[in-house]
This record gives structure tokens, sequence and C-alpha cells, in this order.
């Protein structure tokens, strides 16, 4: 029997270990679930009074359109790009309703579309023309790379599963615009690739908002600089369609 009552707290121990928090109630979540993505904490719990932290790894996956002179919505349906960011989440109201949300960003932009692209280095302008006899197939595409550091405004609602709202800006930079073009003669398939555009605008300054619950969002962004420099090229300003998925 005195076996027994020795042996039976090390049975008893690990149970009671595993039923202290069984989950049940927002606090218990996000306070005693240490590890990776939402509850990330590092190696211990978080301390109870401590104010939590939300998206501070965000990535956008994006539809790719422009504005300018040509309409909206005329691009080909697999201009799809993305955005990263790392954002420190800084809150800026007691009860962690109100943050400022800043950090650093990578873009990938891509649109795809139809028509020729006609550019002169010398001249460094770029122009689109829909004029040439040119097969069904021919496709053009932009793949505009781009680092920035956004700034936004957050308000959520209580609880881990909370409602938001983001609001901001960001101000970057081009790296380049790298141009592919595809088309088939009938027997063999080509590609042209040019690794950078004449006349880049390379300052790129943009708009943003993020609408939705916990990890997930609805995306939108307006770019207020237009992707050429030049006062002969075509004006096209990039928006984005998307969702939006936080890690933490």
């Amino acid at each position: 029997m005195n076996k027994i009552k020795l042996i039976l707290p090390f049975f008893i121990a690990p149970l009671i270990a595993v039923g202290q928090y069984d989950g049940v109630g927002d606090n218990e979540i996000s306070r005693f679930r240490p590890g990776t993505m939402w509850f990330m904490t590092g190696f211990r719990p978080a301390i109870p009074e401590k104010v939590r932290k939300y998206d501070r790894l965000v990535f956008d996956i994006t539809y790719n359109d422009w504005l300018g002179d040509r309409d909206p919505f005329k691009v080909r349906w697999n201009s799809i790009g993305f955005n990263s960011s790392w954002m420190f989440d800084i809150p800026i109201a007691k009860s962690n309703l109100v943050a400022l949300g800043i950090g650093p960003s990578y873009s990938l932009q891509r649109f795809v579309h139809n028509e020729v692209v006609l550019n002169d280095s010398s001249l460094n302008y770029t122009q689109f023309s829909n004029q040439l006899n040119l097969s069904e197939d021919w496709q053009e595409g932009f793949n505009v790379h781009e680092f920035s550091l956004p700034v936004e405004i957050r308000f959520r609602t209580k609880g881990w599963k909370h409602f938001k709202f983001h609001v901001g800006g960001k101000i970057g930079y081009r790296t380049n615009i790298i141009r592919r073009a595809k088309f088939d003669n009938g027997s063999e398939k080509y590609e042209i690739r040019y690794r950078s555009l004449p006349d880049v605008s390379h300052l790129s300054y943009s708009a943003h908002a993020r609408i939705g619950m916990r990890s997930w969002a609805f995306f939108a962004s307006y770019n207020f600089s237009p992707l050429f420099a030049s006062d002969q090229s075509i004006e096209l300003y990039p928006i984005q369609l998307g969702l939006s998925v936080s890690l933490f």
C-alpha cells in the first residue's frame, strides 16, 4: 500500500498538468498556449497582463490591375501577385482596440495583357500598341518588384476572434519592371524577356485597406505613382484587390 501511495502522484500529476487549461474561453487560448504562429510567445507562456499582438506577418494574395490610360479589368485573369509584410503591432490604446502597424514590405505585381509594348531606350518612353497584326495567342506581361515601408492604423474588437479594419499607406522603391512576351508562330513557341524597361518610375506611394476577421481579411490598394516616369509614356496607376492572411 505504501508503494502505491508513492507511485500514485506520478500518475496524477501529468493528468493535472494536461487538464489545467482546457482551451475554453478566449483568455485561456491566448494566455497559455505558447508556440508558433498565432500563439507565438516564445518558450514560455505569455504574461497574463501583457497586451496581445496581432497581424505581425501578413501576406496579401492579389489580382493586379491598373487605372489611367487603360480601362480597369482588361488585363488577364492570371495577373496575380503578392505582398509580404513584417509588421510591428504597436498598441496606442490601453484596451488594445487601436494599434499602429509599421514594418518593411516586399511586393511582386504581375500584369498580363494582350497589347504590344513599344519602347525606345534612347528616348526613354513606353507606349502600348494594339494596331499590329499579331497572332491571337500573343501575350505580354510586366513583373514589378517593389520594396516599401507601410504604416497603418488598426482598429479591432475585443478577443482573439476579433473583427478588424486596417487603413494606411506606404512609400516604396520600384527596383525594376521586367517585360515578358510570349507567342506561337504555328510551329514553335517563343518568349522575349527584357530585364528592365527604360523609364521606370522608381518612387512609389499608395493607400491600402483591409477588413476582415482574425487571420483573414479582404485587401485593396491604389498606387498614386504611375509605373512609368516619362511624360511621353502611357500612364498606368496600379491597383490591387485580394485576400490577406496573417500568420501571427
